[in-house]
């Protein structure tokens, strides 16, 4: 029977209609499969993009750590004369292949010298530029509060504490904080040996106090032995409790860079109960006025060399030195009957450095009887061979850097003046201190500290200075 022809076209439509519905969902979903692919490239991209800038960050980070260490690690940066300093590629990601070059141009030369450094990092054919601005300040070999290059042998108690002479006297009231417990006065060696810092005390009304952390070379616990029935306090916690979160021990080692001997030395003795080796006999006082150069040198019985003014003067020693019996060099200061005495004495910095150029020298500050004052030094000591004791009622005041080894007896106080770390009337060791000034990226300034570059303590981020001597991850 035919078809009626209404019917017939009401089929069309139903056809035609399907075939237009299935054309707009077709059309829809190749928008919206448009769309998610453009949204994935987006994504892509930006993920390429924030990978590119901290690729860059991390040449920011090597540069930094290679101005830091002095010079530039093998096969990177080249710093030359002229603007044009250095152009490195380095492949920084490998699963992404990341690469970075990083363009360094000195901007003023030392003492105060500055750098600007332009890291470029790669991604996915996409670069992200980051701009550093630096200044590097020459670091001296006065580090710590005491090192001894071989060893450290505490045989007793020692006190450390900093403070910075640069903004007021040990312990003056500066802003309402007392210029004191600055917890940088570190005790330090650069061997790596088995007890290479020896802790040994047996007096628990007195712990060993250190106001810093220990660094040996390698930072391992089996460097630092605690012998003795009471362990020392270091950085606020006994050692080696770490339930407060406390770095106790860091790894790192101190170049020792010679120094220049001198001519013409001559035994020196500094007596207190001597008139005719002193200068005001009434107070025991004798004036240093100059340099010395001196063959052994002995200062004793209560006797002051004592500068007579606040220009710097060096003594260098070729043989040994002791100050004895309540005797002291570097300041006018009343006598130290005890510990608690050290922050009434107004010590600012120290004016005076003691040399050691010749190996095999000794150092010896001591006070042996417990009813006299203590033996005091005030001043910058250092020899890179020197063996240094601290005896009994034994204090100094700067930094104390012997190369062979610091023995310390009884009980001892040893008071870190960190504005040495940067005084560049000192022996320098060939590093820098790196103050990052300022972070660029695309036209905008970043806060100092807020990539990974802006510190570095033995590896590291997130400050604004970096010393030389360790490396940067990513940090991604």
């Amino acid at each position: 029977m035919p078809i009626p022809r209404r019917r017939r076209q009401s089929k069309g439509i139903i056809i035609i209609l399907t075939l237009m519905t299935l054309a707009g969902l077709m059309l829809l979903t190749t928008v919206g499969l448009s769309r998610s692919l453009t949204d994935l490239q987006v994504a892509q991209q930006t993920a390429a993009t924030t990978r590119a800038f901290h690729v860059a960050e991390t040449g920011i980070d090597v540069a930094v750590v290679d101005l830091a260490n002095g010079g530039c690690e093998a096969g990177k940066l080249s710093f030359g004369h002229g603007s044009f300093k250095c152009a490195i590629s380095v492949l920084a990601l490998p699963a992404n292949s990341g690469t970075y070059k990083i363009f360094a141009t000195q901007l003023a030369p030392a003492p105060s010298e500055k750098w600007k450094l332009i890291a470029e990092g790669t991604v996915q054919s996409l670069t992200e530029s980051v701009t550093a601005y630096v200044t590097l300040t020459p670091l001296t070999v006065f580090q710590d509060a005491l090192f001894g290059g071989n060893s450290v042998d505490i045989q007793g108690t020692i006190f450390t504490d900093s403070y910075d002479s640069s903004v007021g006297t040990y312990g003056q009231i500066v802003n309402g904080v007392p210029n004191k417990g600055l917890v940088q006065a570190n005790i330090g060696t650069n061997s790596s040996a088995g007890g290479a810092v020896t802790f040994n005390e047996n007096n628990p009304a007195n712990n060993s106090n250190v106001d810093g952390v220990v660094q040996t070379g390698s930072g391992d616990p089996s460097t630092v032995a605690v012998t003795g029935a009471d362990a020392p306090i270091i950085n606020g916690e006994f050692y080696p409790d770490l339930s407060g979160g406390t770095s106790q021990l860091v790894a790192g080692t101190l170049p020792l860079p010679d120094v220049p001997t001198c001519v013409g030395a001559t035994d020196v003795v500094i007596d207190g109960n001597n008139p005719a080796t002193l200068d005001v006999p009434a107070e025991k006082i004798k004036w240093l006025t100059g340099d010395m150069c001196v063959q052994n040198f002995t200062v004793s019985n209560g006797a002051k060399l004592v500068p007579i003014d606040t220009q710097p003067y060096t003594i260098t020693v070729l043989g040994n030195m002791n100050v004895v019996t309540a005797a002291v060099v570097g300041a006018d200061l009343p006598p130290i009957p005890e510990l608690g005495n050290l922050t009434t004495l107004n010590v600012g910095k120290p004016t005076v450095s003691i040399l050691f150029p010749n190996p095999s020298s000794t150092l010896t500050v001591s006070t042996t009887e417990p009813w006299l004052a203590f033996a005091v030094v005030v001043a910058k000591i250092y020899g890179f061979d020197l063996s240094a004791n601290i005896g009994g009622r034994g204090a100094t005041f700067g930094s104390l850097i012997a190369g062979k080894q610091v023995t310390v007896a009884v009980a001892a106080a040893v008071i870190f003046d960190v504005a040495l770390k940067t005084d560049q009337n000192s022996p320098l060791i060939g590093l820098n201190l790196v103050t990052i000034d300022a972070w660029t990226y695309n036209g905008t300034s970043l806060a100092a500290g807020g990539g990974g570059a802006s510190s570095l303590s033995g590896g590291g981020s997130g400050g604004t200075s970096v010393v030389g001597g360790g490396s940067f991850g990513l940090g991604l």
